[in-house]
């Protein structure tokens, strides 16, 4: 297991501060908005140009900085879940040691959004160490020449597995609708990564 843990890695040359100018308050809500607004853009990306992604994360560190943060377990095409298991328990790890304040994992997946039918979007799982936990769902299209359009956004309550909070405490980040949806990993279904 620490060899796995060891195989978590901090991807060089995106990292940015979160300056106290900008426009998200800093608040625990004002905070994790500012890692799902950062690592939406590399969703949106990657889906644009591979129509997948592996699962991902963003992490706030103590001081304010914004670092993404990728997974390996050694093998050429892991599951989404190896991953998953893989950025949460270095970011508990993080959280433990008090280095971490928020995190963010990005993960594709089928989701039936409420009243809706099943289609695409990204879960992106937000925690912060001040109690708030939610997960935001971007529903999403892909057209033929890769271009990629989000949907209403919904969100839902979500346990904490980073810093280990029982409820969401604040409301979701807007827009939101009640939802406990259902969801598989893209990867899952698809049968590509494993």
């Amino acid at each position: 297991m620490l060899q796995r843990l060891l195989a978590i890695i901090v991807a060089t040359g995106i990292s940015s501060a979160v300056l106290a100018e900008e426009a998200t308050p800093v608040t625990p809500k004002g905070e994790v908005e500012s890692l799902m607004n950062e690592g939406i853009r590399l969703a949106k990306e990657m889906l644009g140009k591979h129509g997948e992604f592996y699962p991902y994360g963003y992490v706030m560190r103590a001081n304010g900085e914004v670092q993404s943060v990728a997974a390996s377990d050694g093998t050429e095409h892991p599951t989404s879940h190896q991953l998953i298991d893989l950025l949460n328990t270095a970011f508990r790890k993080g959280a433990d040691s008090g280095e971490y304040k928020a995190t963010a994992v990005f993960i594709d997946v089928r989701v039936t959004p409420p009243g809706g039918t099943k289609t695409d979007a990204v879960r992106v799982g937000l925690e912060h160490r001040a109690g708030y936990c939610v997960d935001v769902y971007f529903p999403y299209s892909r057209s033929a020449d890769g271009r990629v359009q989000f949907g209403e956004l919904f969100a839902s309550p979500r346990e904490g597995v980073v810093f280990r909070t029982r409820t969401a405490p604040n409301q979701p980040p807007q827009p939101t609708r009640a939802a406990q949806p259902f969801e598989e990993p893209e990867s899952e279904r698809s049968g590509q990564r494993g």
